[in-house]
């Protein structure tokens, strides 16, 4: 004898199907083990998306999300390639609609690193040494290294930036990194 436990669902031909208990163990393979959608199930029941997705939350099969039904073998176009003319056709309807200020993951023309430091991003140079060299009016040498007075390396303003050279910037760096009662430097300070 089968146990109706959702009653009647509508199908797909306008006729009533039931979809019992015994139809648990089928759903729950075709939608578990066989990665059928809750749509291609409801056509081989006669019934509607709606219908499954209904017994489904009642037996407890848990639905897939979006994001795990979009992702790997799941997605439609899993291990396929777009062909070489069809990524020109699509860099092409693309071309100047992307770049720049248009982009929306345009921030203004600068990446900020995690250590503070601000970075221009069309040209990858810091914004420190850019400063200062409109400040002195020409390029700086590879040589010769910008100091941050006060330590904060995303505090630009020509104030708080001093010209030096490598060993009197790490002299400056010294005073200031803090050390133990034996007077040797605390690494990641």
């Amino acid at each position: 004898m089968r146990a109706l436990v959702t009653g009647k669902h509508p199908g797909l031909n306008g006729n009533n199907y039931k979809l019992d208990i015994t139809d648990k163990k089928k759903i729950q393979h075709l939608y578990c083990e066989q990665l059928k959608s809750q749509t291609e199930i409801g056509k081989i029941f006669d019934v509607t998306q709606g219908a499954i997705g209904y017994f489904m939350k009642k037996h407890g099969i848990k639905a897939r999300t979006i994001s795990e039904a979009e992702t790997g073998k799941l997605n439609p176009f899993y291990g396929k390639k777009h062909t070489k003319k069809t990524k020109d056709l699509i860099s092409s309807k693309n071309k100047g609609k992307l770049v720049g200020e248009k982009s929306p993951h345009w921030k203004g023309g600068f990446k900020h690193r995690p250590d503070g430091y601000i970075i221009r991003s069309n040209d990858n140079k810091y914004v420190h040494r850019i400063e200062m060299e409109k400040y002195l009016g020409r390029e700086l040498k590879s040589t010769e290294f910008i100091h941050h007075k006060d330590n904060n390396t995303s505090n630009n303003n020509i104030e708080n930036l001093e010209l030096t050279n490598n060993s009197e910037h790490r002299k400056e760096h010294v005073k200031t990194q803090p050390r133990n009662v034996r007077g040797e430097f605390i690494c990641g300070a």
